[in-house]
């Protein structure tokens, strides 16, 4: 059901739920408040039913849409919609050969998703905090609570784990890491591109990632390059 504006005057007849009434039935957790769009002129205003993880994602983020199912202030109320706005938006799925090395490219800020075979029904939140370490913690909030919204580390919940992460595309820096999973033996390890060797064989590298400094390089757990010498182990 899509979202809808009546220029007709409101029915005066007994049963007719304004946007303030619909807001009142919206259960105390949810936020923000404004899940419930109009249903028709004869009973006005009512509250949205189902998971409301997309709604809450979309009003932490600020997302409106102008078409489509949507909130009465506008914010979409489907994970695939939560999505594809911000691949439209130039996002990019954080993606990897390694397991590990997807992780080592999630950032604050970004969504996670876990869509559904229809491509719009799932489960989602954002990327609260991130400690970095070659198994990265990676902390989700998924579901409001008006005190308190739930927060937990992905991976270690059912709620919160497989799925996919999204985030602005990550820049091409001179700090880049080697996460190959068919290399073993220079796995972890990362380059300074200034100062590249040829025993470097950054060509070689099928499985990168990008880091904004030598010292984000080190938290995650990469060793330094024996032959462009970007630093020292901190490990």
């Amino acid at each position: 059901m899509t979202k809808k504006k009546s220029n007709k005057k409101k029915p005066e007849e007994e049963g007719y739920c304004d946007p303030k009434c619909a807001e009142a039935k919206v259960p105390s957790y949810i936020t923000p408040r404004c899940l419930f769009w109009h249903i028709n002129n004869e009973v006005g205003y009512g509250p949205i039913g189902g998971t409301p993880c997309a709604h809450y994602v979309a009003g932490a983020k600020k997302i409106t849409i102008s078409r489509g199912v949507r909130c009465y202030n506008d914010h979409p109320i489907r994970v695939g919609q939560v999505v594809q706005y911000f691949l439209g938006k130039g996002w990019e799925m954080r993606t990897s050969e390694d397991p590990l090395g997807k992780l080592h490219k999630v950032r604050k800020g970004d969504i996670w998703a876990r869509l559904n075979p229809d491509g719009v029904s799932g489960h989602c939140g954002y990327v609260v905090d991130v400690t970095p370490g070659r198994k990265p913690v990676i902390r989700v909030s998924h579901h409001p609570q008006s005190a308190a919204p739930t927060t937990v580390t992905y991976g270690t919940s059912k709620s919160v784990r497989g799925g996919e992460f999204y985030g602005p595309k990550l820049p091409k820096t001179r700090w880049l890491g080697n996460c190959n999973p068919t290399d073993p033996k220079r796995k972890f390890e990362f380059h300074d591109l200034k100062k590249e060797k040829k025993n470097c064989q950054i060509d070689e590298i099928k499985c990168k990632v990008h880091f904004s400094s030598k010292k984000e390089a080190l938290d995650y757990g990469y060793d330094p390059c024996a032959y462009c010498k970007p630093g020292k182990s901190t490990r």
